[in-house]
């Protein structure tokens, strides 16, 4: 039988006759660590269930840890499944069935060859803090073991002067303990005596400054006068070389005396055969440099040119360059030679954008060049240093051929060549629209294939002459960017412009937008509201097409001096100024060879997808090219417009899927498994084969856990276990950093991923760098700051999936400690806040930030987001401990968000939401509060055919406002009565409702008091209708007119709908049709220029109904069946019985059916207690009647002067319809 072995250094793993045992589960993997940590002790089934299952009951944890040992034991195999001793008590992992990788340090032998290599226990994180803790300790122990196992073998590689082996140690223990001041001398005098004295004296000044920094110390005396003895020396190198020779003027680049980085297995052989590539070359004249090198003081001199170089060398690194020559305070670096690029030139660019910042004057320059043996790259680096020149620090210049290659990842500016100065261009900045697809295609792309017909169809559409969209659809990780992006590479357009779409509360606005305008306006991000002016005027070369459309360009940028008149305009009408606005500075600064990319618009809001539409069906044939990527969905309105080619994205078959993966190097038969779980879906094909590349073995056995965890479900099943296998082979700080991006969101910042990672920053660094090697998560911007994005969404997912619980919620809250650090400098808005707070545990926080965000998404009219933000705070209450200060606040969220509700068409959650606040207000016994939702809840029930109800709440509410002594709140709820009685027809009875609080608002004539419409203006509306009911008709007139000119002082359109529908009741009440249609067509034409759906139906309907009386018309006929049977239901129960009847009183008398239609309507409208609409059925029945049954005519006619003598109707006479269409021409004529 072989080997049962455990390796504790390193990544924790079993192997089992020396090949990798795969542990179904990260708990399985667990529960062997921990047994591993104390072989031979036994450890109680009771302690390990409590410890492993924390939130599970005693009987059902221990359940669950029968069930892990099996798998154990399982996954160990017959052989080697006896050293897991278990008893009906206690479990332990017997030692002589074991061997440890740190055995090799016991015996004293200091040349055993398998020496374990590693961080301890390395890739064991993200669980409970109790566990944590137990493996922290065991790190510890296990670090200073081998420390001190380094510390003796270095004692006795010193004595017989082996200082090769002297320095691997001391590098060891400085691996292990970063702050390992003893081994310092050691690496010091290994690195001095094999004479490399520039070495020894860099890691004094780097270990040195590391201790200095971070623990506030200084090293030891010895150490420093160490490294005194060591400056003073001043031999030659050990093999006879001098210093490089200076930079000439025959070869840009010079390579450094220095060992070349291992090659990938794939380049071996590349290097050792001079080959032409594709290359880009960066040259740097750094000022910080320079100014180091004049330091009269060496030492400083030294320290301050090596901090410099080093800063340069880490970008360089970072995007895959390496440093080809240095002399003085000049530097040159080349990228694509060691790794192939698709684009050298924007890894180039991306490295000098960052490294300009750094007080240097960069040059870039790219083409064809040699590498290898014979490498030519001096052409290319020439013509790089001559750019480099003519700049100051800090500035870019940049060949052609850069600029051609990066362009829509950067702004740049064209150059005014000199007499003998060749073509270059200025990289102004980056663009945030670029998203982690570019830096992909900086690192390389993967292999495009099988998509030959649709990229042709995409070149179909480039050549048509009219307008030209194209929509490209399909699933996650179909290859819808990778489509959109070869596509682009080939047409090479002269202007991408990009809007990319984000999966969260701020990723999916008309703020995605505002790069796009930052990039075509060249403007910059803390633009002010005096220069946005200006330079949009000269950018257009027009001040007056640039004045009418600072606005709403104001209010996508955020320039909130100017955005008001913009934010104040209707939803609908303010989406379309901003696309006007668009659309000029495109039609003015973008030609038809240019192309607008729009991603992933199935994350749009409303106000997005609303903006994306007024576009796309808007652009003409002499704009932009527009490509729209999406998932399947909901299919939008403009997706079936006469200019749009759809083209939806299918797996790839077998031949394409096997040509993508050609250069993988798979064997046939794991290629065939790769195929069989790949799908053809080019995404996971590309992560299916990267894995069997790395881990073969995980393709010879059923793929992926058995037991998906809750919450996967986004993540397809055959991607769950090869991308857990990924991120769960990453070294601890790489997978820290990865966990933390996860739960920060699409584009972390670096400031916030570096704080949230809690890694020091050398070692975030090296974190970075390995993510982004690993194809995972990628540097997108570098200005103001760094942000970060992962390769696909759904990367994203499975990463925070895979986060235990308790972990993401403790990264969630410390989210929000962060940025309560930052003071606000972390730029997450107060929606993400909410959410970070939600998931952190945080109920208080979460209050606090989604209110915010519910006020200002309703400033907005973003009526669906303010809906979720008092969802999240809602769910916060409830969560959090009761309390009285907390249910009125519960109250008072559920009673603001009726507005919320009710625009969105939420009828049953506005009532139970209200249901729930009244409840609330009767267990505190809170009379204001009980007064105010009582009102709310009386209104709903005006129109909805349950007025018994409304009055119900309307005299609750005046006994509550009564008790609490709120003469405000008493008019109120007599408003809401008389409103009740009015919509009813009840106008005697309304009159008398209101008749003691008329002068109620008559010193606050604008007060809204919490509803949509003015106070003042609603109970004139009322009192016009009562009174021309009544017969007063000089009562309705003053009505009126007060009605008219408080809604004319003031830009309220609902206040002006409401005094034209008050024209349009009275004036057909009084007989005059036609000033009661002008009025009432004025109120529906001001009603659609609000937007308000609901006022739009009544207006509508009351027009036709108005109509009708006097004509029968088509128009109005068709009017009033269309809004019957629509499925929105604006019309209330009321408003619905009165066009039905309106429909079938008009109706020709000789129709036989219709008295049956008459009376089935009436017995609605007498069930809901409406005497108005009684009354004309009653006599529209008569009338058909009077001639077959004319005493049934006679008794119906008698029924209804009854209810007319019952109510108080009487006929009122109106001044002159002059002066009522003059005041319908007011409102008419100042929307």
């Amino acid at each position: 039988m072989g080997q049962l072995r455990i390796n504790l250094f390193g990544v924790f793993e079993a192997r089992a006759d020396d090949v990798p045992v795969r542990m179904p589960t990260r708990r399985v993997e667990l529960i062997l660590a921990l047994l591993a940590l104390s072989p031979d002790k036994a450890i109680s089934r009771s302690y390990l269930a409590a410890l492993l299952w924390p939130g599970q009951e005693e009987a059902q944890a221990r359940a669950s840890l029968r069930q892990a040992l099996f798998r154990l034991r399982g996954a160990l195999g017959a052989d080697h499944a006896p050293a897991i001793e278990t008893t009906a008590g206690w479990v332990k992992l017997r030692r002589d069935a074991v061997v440890f990788d740190v055995d090799a340090l016991d015996g004293g032998d200091f040349t055993a060859v398998e020496i374990p290599a590693g961080l301890p226990l390395d890739g064991l994180a993200g669980f409970e803090p109790e566990i944590e803790d137990l493996i922290d300790t065991a790190r510890a122990d296990l670090r200073r073991r081998l420390c001190d196992w380094h510390k003796q073998a270095a004692a006795k590689a010193a004595a017989e002067r082996r200082f090769a082996e002297l320095e691997g140690h001391a590098r060891a223990r400085l691996a292990l303990e970063p702050y390992d001041e003893a081994a310092l001398p050691d690496l010091m005098t290994a690195l001095w005596r094999q004479r490399r004295r520039n070495a020894a004296l860099a890691a004094f000044r780097q270990i040195s400054e590391r201790i200095r920094d971070e623990l506030s110390v200084s090293v030891e005396d010895e150490t420093t006068a160490l490294y005194r003895d060591i400056r003073t020396a001043r031999e030659r190198e050990p093999d006879g070389t001098t210093a490089a020779p200076a930079l000439s003027d025959e070869a840009s680049a010079i390579v450094e005396d220095t060992d070349p980085a291992p090659a990938a297995s794939g380049e071996r052989d590349s290097h050792h055969v001079t080959h032409l590539r594709n290359l880009a070359v960066i040259h740097v004249s750094s000022e910080r440099l320079r100014v180091a090198l004049r330091d009269p003081d060496p030492e400083s001199a030294e320290a301050g040119s090596q901090k410099a170089i080093r800063e340069i060398e880490v970008v360089v690194a970072r995007e895959g360059g390496e440093i080809i020559g240095r002399a003085g305070h000049q530097l040159s670096a080349v990228f694509g030679a060691r790794r192939p690029d698709e684009s050298p030139a924007l890894s180039a660019a991306l490295a000098g954008f960052e490294i300009a910042r750094q007080d240097c004057a960069v040059g870039i320059n790219a083409g064809a060049g040699l590498v290898g043996p014979q490498a030519a790259t001096f052409p290319l680096a020439h013509v790089a240093q001559s750019l480099a020149a003519k700049v100051p620090p800090g500035e870019i210049r940049v060949a052609p051929v850069v600029e051609a290659a990066c362009r829509g990842a950067f702004v740049f500016s064209e150059v005014d060549p000199g007499p003998d100065d060749a073509p270059a261009w200025r990289l102004e900045r980056e663009t945030s629209a670029r998203s982690g697809f570019d830096i992909r295609v900086a690192r390389g792309l993967s292999r495009f294939g099988g998509r030959a017909r649709e990229l042709s169809s995409l070149t179909g559409i480039a050549g048509n002459r009219g307008p030209r969209i194209a929509a490209i659809m399909g699933e996650a990780g179909i290859g819808k960017s990778r489509l959109a992006h070869e596509f682009i590479r080939q047409y090479e357009p002269a202007t991408l412009l990009r809007v990319q779409f984000g999966r969260s509360e701020a990723g999916g606005g008309i703020a995605c937008f505002a790069e796009m305008v930052r990039a075509l306006l060249q403007l910059d991000r803390d633009q002010s509201a005096k220069t946005l002016g200006g330079l949009l005027s000269k950018r257009l070369g027009s001040p007056g097409i640039a004045e009418r459309l600072l606005p709403a360009l104001a209010g996508l940028l955020g320039v909130t001096e100017l955005e008001r008149p913009w934010l104040d305009l209707p939803r609908s009408r303010r989406i379309q100024s901003l696309a006007d606005a668009l659309l000029t500075i495109i039609a003015a600064l973008c030609d038809r060879k240019s192309v607008l990319l729009i991603e992933d618009t199935h994350w749009a809001d409303e106000d997005a997808k609303l903006l994306v539409e007024r576009l796309i069906l808007s652009l003409d044939a002499a704009g932009p090219m527009v490509i729209v990527t999406r998932r399947p969905g909901k299919a939008e309105s403009w997706l079936g417009h006469e200019t749009v080619l759809s083209l939806p994205l299918r797996p790839l078959d077998r031949p394409e899927a096997e040509a993508l993966l050609e250069d993988a190097g798979l064997t046939d038969a794991i290629g065939r498994t790769v195929l069989q779980r790949g799908d053809g879906v080019p995404l996971f094909l590309e992560e299916l084969s990267r894995a069997a590349a790395a881990a073969p073995e995980l393709f010879e056995a059923p793929f992926g856990p058995s037991h998906p965890e809750e919450g996967e479900a986004g993540v397809p099943i055959a991607l769950r276990g090869v991308l857990s296998y990924r991120i769960d082979a990453l070294p601890a700080s790489a997978r820290q950093t990865l966990e933390a991006a996860a739960v920060l969101g699409a584009a972390p910042t670096d400031e916030l991923l570096a704080s949230l990672s809690g890694l020091r920053p050398d070692a975030y660094d090296v974190a970075l760098t390995t993510l982004a090697d690993a194809d995972l998560l990628y540097r997108i911007r570098t200005f103001p700051q760094r942000f970060y994005a992962f390769k696909h969404a759904l990367l994203q997912d499975a990463v925070y999936q895979g986060i235990p619980a308790s972990r993401r919620a403790e990264l969630h809250a410390r989210v929000i400690r962060l940025c309560d650090e930052m003071d606000g400098a972390a730029g997450l808005d107060n929606a993400v806040l909410a959410r970070h707070a939600d998931n952190g545990n945080l109920p208080d926080r979460a209050i606090e930030f989604a209110m915010r965000a519910a006020r200002d998404a309703a400033e907005r009219s973003s009526y669906a987001l303010a809906n979720r933000m008092t969802d999240i705070a809602l769910r916060a209450i409830e969560v959090s401990p009761s309390s009285d200060d907390l249910l009125r606040l519960e109250a008072d969220i559920l009673t603001w968000r009726r507005a919320l509700l009710w625009p969105l068409a939420l009828k049953e959650r506005m009532v139970s939401g209200l249901e729930r606040a009244e409840a609330i207000a009767h267990k505190l016994d809170d009379d204001l509060r009980l007064a105010r939702i009582s009102i709310h809840r009386a209104y709903i029930h005006s129109d909805d055919g349950h007025p018994e109800i409304g009055l119900k709440f309307s005299d609750q509410a005046y006994a509550a406002a009564s008790r609490a002594g709120d003469k405000g709140l008493m008019a109120e709820s007599a408003l809401a009565k008389c409103q009740i009685l009015s919509m009813q027809g009840k106008m005697r009875a309304a009159r008398a409702a209101i008749s003691d609080h008329v002068g109620a608002w008559d010193d606050r004539r604008h007060a809204l008091d919490g509803m949509i419409h003015t106070r003042f203006v609603m109970l004139h509306f009322h009192l016009a209708r009562i009174n021309a009911a009544l017969g007063d008709g000089s009562a309705a007139w003053s009505s009126m007119e007060s009605c008219a000119t408080t809604a004319l002082e003031r830009p309220h359109l609902v206040d002006r709908i409401l005094s034209c529908r008050a024209i349009a009741a009275v004036c057909a009440m009084a007989g005059e049709t036609g000033a009661a249609m002008k009025a009432a067509a004025t109120a529906h034409r001001i009603a659609k220029k609000a937007e308000l759906p609901a006022f739009i139906a009544w207006t509508e309907a009351e027009a036709a109904e108005i109509s009708l009386q006097s004509r029968y018309s088509d128009t109005a006929v068709e009017t009033l069946e269309r809004l019957l049977g629509s499925e929105e239901q604006w019309l209330a129960k009321i408003a619905r019985i009165s066009a039905r009847a309106a429909l079938a009183c008009a109706a020709p008398e000789q129709d036989a059916a219709s008295i049956g239609t008459l009376k089935e309507i009436l017995g609605e409208a007498e069930a809901v207690d409406l005497p108005m609409i009684r009354i004309k059925l009653l006599r529209g029945i008569a009338s058909r009647l009077e001639q077959r049954d004319p005493t049934e005519a006679a008794t119906l006619s008698a029924s209804a002067d009854r209810i007319v003598v019952e109510q108080g109707y009487s006929f009122a006479c109106l001044p002159s319809p002059i002066r009522v269409v003059d005041l319908i021409d007011k409102l008419g004529s100042q929307q």
